[in-house]
């Protein structure tokens, strides 16, 4: 790699920035529309409407998720680390895989749906709903599977477009038939944004050669990336079960109204907060994956990318508590108010959780599903017993510090499985910047508690030169050096 003179920023840097700028932008154009799709069905149908669509939602989601394996995370490290002679017929055998698991799916919602329209409305009469909804899964196993080889083959612009393909046309579809249909819409507005990723997926799509393969070589070629799937399913499968856990135990201990603050604190800090990181994903997996196999070029990679996000978490998360109230009024209402002392100490984990998150894709870079799936075991184990402990005791500010704790925890567990496991370590002069961010988010988050939001405010404008030197100026250079492709 050639010398950086002074006050040009990193390539590898160049990327990740680029990468949060356009995925976070069409996250956010994605969060932006879904916003305005439920608040114009809530206005024409009502509540009952909003209630049909997360019904609705929920099992097409659910079946999506058990009939496709994950195997578009796991195919896409497979595509990253095939010779480019090889990766035509990865595609093709990734193509093949996901249009069959598609069609499982549909074809298992289609024959339950008496039952599961007995399930969720008492009777068998919208038996017919589950079987038009029964095209979602098919759409959006092609819709996951032709973006893996897409962010495999690092080809990102391809990612974005179909992102905004479906936005933008799910939205423009969507509109007419709520206002015209009403209640009787519902079914076909979701129908219609599975058809626009399917659509998306398809104008937007990669290029390969499609390579003649006999269905023995396409089961064999496949089994590895199925397997490590499954292991990433019952992995990421935790995470919603035990905060499904924790919502029986609050609706069972405490007001349905506090309930309802916890959840809306919880998507905030799980959801729109992590709009700002999407993009990282779509850049850092493909590229770590390529590496797996190198332990220098792992810890480069890991290590510069955790130094780069913990020095956009600086004045990110001391802005974000500042304006935490605002935000709640903005996005809930007054009412909601109360989710302040658990937002703001559970913000002052974002360090904490990034810093995990990045460590723990190196598991699955290695396509190791087994210790993933454990230590994600670990993780949602830590999140139960922290929470219920926290509330218990603290109420929401119980539930932020557990919060907290809970990071904590899940980053010990993931430090120590890659140090001891694989031998991986992050550049000790990251483990210095973490540390220190840390330190400024928790000092930040008890100011915002004891003394209001000016003083965040001041830690973050006070931050801000601090990160972008370190970010577009030559210092970015010590965490980045060789980690370029």
């Amino acid at each position: 790699m050639g010398k950086m003179t002074k006050g040009t920023m990193h390539p590898a840097t160049r990327a990740v920035v680029k990468a949060i700028g356009i995925f976070g932008g069409v996250r956010f154009l994605q969060v932006l529309f879904s916003l305005i799709r439920n608040k114009l069905i809530a206005v024409f149908i009502g509540p009952a409407g909003v209630g049909l669509v997360i019904l609705y939602n929920s099992v097409s989601d659910l079946i999506s998720s058990a009939t496709r394996l994950n195997i578009d995370q796991s195919a896409m490290r497979d595509i990253a680390q095939s010779a480019r002679h090889d990766d035509d017929a990865t595609a093709t055998v990734v193509t093949v895989w996901t249009v069959f698991l598609g069609v499982l799916g549909m074809l298992l919602m289609c024959a339950f749906s008496p039952l599961l329209s007995l399930w969720s409305f008492g009777d068998t009469d919208r038996w017919w709903s589950y079987c038009v909804l029964s095209f979602v899964p098919l759409a959006y196993a092609i819709n996951v599977g032709q973006q893996a080889i897409m962010q495999g083959r690092g080809e990102f612009g391809r990612m974005a477009h179909v992102g905004i393909i479906t936005a933008v046309g799910g939205i423009i579809i969507s509109v007419p038939i709520i206002i015209l249909f009403g209640a009787a819409s519902i079914v076909w507005v979701i129908a219609a944004y599975g058809a626009m990723s399917l659509i998306a997926v398809l104008v937007c799509r990669t290029h390969f050669r499609r390579v003649r393969m006999s269905v023995a070589e396409i089961w064999r070629r496949g089994q590895n990336f199925v397997r490590l799937g499954i292991w990433l399913t019952a992995g990421l499968s935790v995470m919603p079960l035990v905060n499904y856990l924790f919502v029986i135990f609050l609706n069972d201990t405490a007001s349905t109204s506090q309930l309802g603050v916890y959840q809306a604190g919880y998507t905030i800090v799980n959801t729109y907060l992590g709009v700002i990181f999407t993009g990282v994903w779509i850049e850092y997996y493909p590229h770590l994956s390529a590496v797996a196999h190198s332990r220098r070029r792992v810890n480069t990679v890991v290590s510069h990318r955790v130094f780069t996000l913990m020095w956009m978490c600086l004045p990110v998360v001391p802005l974000f508590m500042a304006v935490a109230s605002v935000l709640v009024m903005i996005v809930y209402s007054g009412s909601f108010l109360d989710m302040i002392p658990y937002i703001v100490p559970a913000v002052g984990a974002l360090p904490l959780r990034v810093t995990a998150w990045c460590m723990s894709m190196a598991i699955m870079a290695r396509g190791d599903g087994a210790t993933y799936a454990v230590v994600e075991a670990v993780s949602g184990l830590a999140f139960i017993v922290t929470a219920v402990i926290g509330f218990n005791t603290g109420s929401f500010l119980g539930l932020g510090i557990a919060y907290f704790v809970w990071h904590l925890i899940y980053l010990a567990t993931v430090w120590g499985v890659i140090r001891f496991r694989y031998g991986y370590r992050l550049r000790p002069r990251v483990t210095v910047v973490v540390a220190g961010i840390t330190v400024v988010c928790v000092l930040s988050a008890v100011l915002r508690l004891s003394i209001g939001w000016t003083a965040p405010l001041l830690i973050a404008l006070a931050a801000l030169p601090y990160a972008y030197k370190h970010l577009f100026g030559s210092t970015s250079k010590g965490a980045a050096k060789g980690a370029g492709r």
